[in-house]
Parts: structure tokens; sequence; C-alpha cells
């Protein structure tokens, strides 16, 4: 089951991940996983399992919570012969509370040996309730009722316009929050979703503070998000350090880790200092900025479009790179 995952299990979810992050990114094979994870705010395989796998077993959470209204009244010849309210807690929906409250009218309805007339303010919930694909359990409960009993007819009225009915439905429903009967319904799939999103997010958050690869990118991408930073293969080369760089390639005895003027050929290095590709450069930033300089690297179009012809210049230009006799580059820009 997803919530005993082995830590073999989860080596091998790691490694399929991988594949789809090398292949949507374009990176180098030796480019950190979860480097790749935070900059497409895909969450580890493994986290989302879990988190799939509680939203499955989940029924009910503890609601230690304030409540929603839920509430109809009875009106015959201007005098309220029937009224119901219910609480529900905030954490299911508004559409809940609507839908709880009209098959309680129904059901009410039901019993009654003459035509009722049925009016509510909601047109999603009667367009609900005419739907054939509902998936709600209150919702077919209340449609079974329907088709068995022709003497209950449902309409549509305006909220809010001074009817009698509407504005003691209104304060009912006010009142319920407070007297209501308990409505013990499941919270919805969306809030269950959402809650379980945010404890995933923080525990994914937690392997990226304390992981031992990937560190590069962390001084840059401190918070993690499922939102994705929209950067072309040839910036997440520069960013992550895993491109066409002397210092990199030298890892694997390509290259020596110096470029071809002499200094540590890397990102920053090319991107700033480097005699050779000068109309892709940036400013040279002080010690005390250099990690607000990645950061912000990215964040405007002409520095992402200089940083992909950097990269573009390097890997056509590798003789050029080795030379120890560099003159500068003017390519235009």
């Amino acid at each position: 089951m997803a919530h005993n995952i082995t830590a073999r299990q989860q080596k091998l979810l790691y490694s399929i991940q991988r594949k789809f992050l090398l292949n949507i990114t374009g990176a180098y094979n030796s480019t950190p996983t979860a480097a790749l994870q935070a900059i497409k705010g895909l969450m580890p395989v493994h986290i989302k399992a879990k988190m799939q796998s509680t939203l499955v077993r989940l029924c009910h959470l503890d609601r230690n919570c304030d409540y929603e209204g839920s509430a109809f009244c009875a009106i015959e010849i201007q005098a309220i012969t029937k009224t119901w309210k219910a609480k529900l807690t905030l954490a299911n929906t508004v559409f809940q509370a609507e839908i709880l409250a009209l098959k309680a009218a129904i059901q009410w309805a039901n019993t009654e040996n003459e035509e009722v007339n049925i009016w509510s303010d909601s047109e999603s919930i009667l367009q609900a309730l005419k739907s054939l694909y509902v998936k709600s359990k209150i919702i077919q409960e209340a449609q079974i009722i329907l088709i068995g009993n022709a003497r209950i007819r449902l309409g549509w009225g305006k909220a809010h316009i001074g009817l009698k009915g509407n504005e003691t439905a209104y304060t009912l429903t006010k009142e319920a929050t407070t007297d209501g009967i308990l409505a013990n319904l499941q919270f919805p799939k969306s809030y269950l979703k959402n809650q379980l999103l945010q404890i995933s997010l923080s525990h994914w958050q937690a392997e990226w503070d304390n992981g031992e690869t990937g560190r590069s990118m962390f001084s840059i991408i401190l918070k993690i998000s499922n939102k994705q930073q929209h950067w072309s293969r040839e910036c997440i080369q520069f960013e992550t350090g895993h491109g066409p760089f002397p210092s990199f390639l030298n890892r694997f005895g390509l290259h020596s880790k110096n470029g071809g003027c002499g200094e540590i050929g890397n990102p920053l290095h090319y991107a700033t200092r480097c005699p050779l590709p000068l109309s892709y450069q940036h400013k040279d930033p002080s010690t005390q900025f250099i990690v607000h300089w990645w950061k912000s690297a990215l964040s405007r179009k002409l520095s992402r479009r200089n940083i992909y012809r950097l990269i573009k210049f390097l890997a056509t230009n590798e003789d050029l790179i080795k030379s120890q006799n560099t003159t500068p580059s003017h390519t235009s820009a």
C-alpha cells in the first residue's frame, strides 16, 4: 500500500520519475532529480502516492471548527407551517448546504398528500437535480424521491427580493449555525485534496531542506511549490551548472577545469567575466549579491535570451573555449 512504501519501492519510483523529468526538461543526465522536481514543480512520486492513498482512505476529518447553516421553511396562505435547519462545518461547501436543505424540503414534501411547490435561489442545484450524471449521494436520493412523486414541483426564485419565504429561510440559515442539528456530511473532495496537498508540500519541503543533492539550486529555489519555473533547456543547464562548462565536464575527464582564459569555467564566469562571449554577458555581481544575482538572472526576458545564446555559444565553440590564445568574440545579439 502507498502508506507503507519501502525504501526500495521509493527508489524505483524515483528512477521512473527521473526519466520523465529528463525528457521534459532536456537536462543533462547528471542533473539531480531533486533539482528537476523543484524546477518543474513536480512532487516526488512517493509523496504523491501517499497523498492519493490517504485521499482514497479518508472518510471524515475532525470537525473542530465553526459552522455553515442550512435551512428551509414551508409556507401556506402566508403562514409558516414547517421549519427545518441544520449546521455543517465551514469545511463543507455552500453547494452542500444548499442541496442538503433542498433534499430536506423534498423529503418533507413527500410526506404531504398534496401538491407542493419548492422554490430555490440556486440554479446550480436545480440543474444538478436534472442531470443523469451526478455522483453526489444527496442529489441521487433527492432525484429518487422526485421521480416517485409527481406532486412535488421545483422552481427558481431570485434571492433577496423581499419574499417572505426567502427572508425566513435566510434567517433560519443564520440561526442554524448555532442551534441547528449537526449534519454529518463528508468533507468535499476539493477540501480534502487541498488539505492533503498542503501536508504533502510540507513533506516535500522538508526533504528539499535536508537533501544532499541539488544544493546548487537550493539557494535559488528556497520554497518548494507545485508551480513550475518556465525555464528553457539552456536556462536549466545554466542554473544547475550541468551544461557545456569546463568545470562540469572536468568531472568526467572531458575538459580541464579552467576555460580558455585560465579561470575556472563555471556558469557565473562565462556569464560575467569571460572575454569570449562579451555579447551575452551580465554585470558581474559583488560577493554579497551573488545569491540575489542567481535568483534574478532568469526573471527578465533579456537575461533569459542572453543565457540561451551563451549556452549555444559554449556548445558550438568548444575548441575555441579550450584554446589558450583567445580573443573576445563580438557576435551580435
